[in-house]
Parts: structure tokens; C-alpha cells; sequence
């Protein structure tokens, strides 16, 4: 969402953007929200395991720092979490079809 946001700033992006981003109607308030979104200055921190913090504001994936290349380390999490659901969808479809197959 961060992420989102600062690149909006960056290229200057209509607050209609932001609407759609969330999913949010055209209405007055939805679009003062998105105007105040665009207007405001976001930051980032990474704690790290010895308790420093990091300012990874940027969340550049070209990065040097591994923290900030890898948003604190959750692009990594999406993926274990993307592979771990796709593992225990697949088991529970070969279970569904398996007691599909056995006479009753």
C-alpha cells in the first residue's frame, strides 16, 4: 500500500488512483481520503533481530540493503505463504478425489 502510494506522489497520479486502489466510491469523502493520502509523507522501518531500525521508505527491490530490497522481509513471507497455501490446497483436492474413488 505504501508502495503504492509513494509512486502515485511520484508521478504525480490523479487522486482517482487512490480511490481505486481501495476500492472506494466517488464521493466527497472518499475523495478528500484520497486527496489527503497523496498529500501526506509516508515512512518505513525494518526492525532488525539486534533491535536497530532501518529506514526502508524507499522499498526499492534494486536496493543493496536486503531489508529494503526485500520490504523487511515481507516479499519473502508472501511467497512462503503463496507456496504453503498452494501446497495444502493441492492435498486437500487429491484427498477430495481419493474419497471420491472409494466404493462405499
Amino acid at each position: 500500500m505504501i508502495w503504492a502510494l509513494q509512486t502515485f506522489k511520484r508521478l504525480e497520479a490523479d487522486p482517482a488512483s487512490v480511490r481505486k486502489l481501495f476500492d472506494l466510491p466517488a464521493v466527497p469523502y472518499a475523495r478528500a481520503l484520497a486527496h489527503a493520502a497523496l498529500d501526506k509523507h509516508y515512512k518505513v522501518y525494518c526492525f532488525d533481530r539486534d533491535g536497530q531500525s532501518h529506514d526502508i521508505s524507499h522499498l526499492d527491490p534494486a536496493a543493496e540493503r536486503t531489508d529494503e530490497s526485500e520490504w523487511g522481509g515481507l516479499a519473502g513471507f508472501a511467497s512462503t505463504a503463496n507456496a504453503e497455501v498452494v501446497r495444502v490446497a493441492h492435498a486437500a483436492e487429491a484427498r477430495a478425489r481419493r474419497e471420491r474413488r472409494q466404493p462405499q
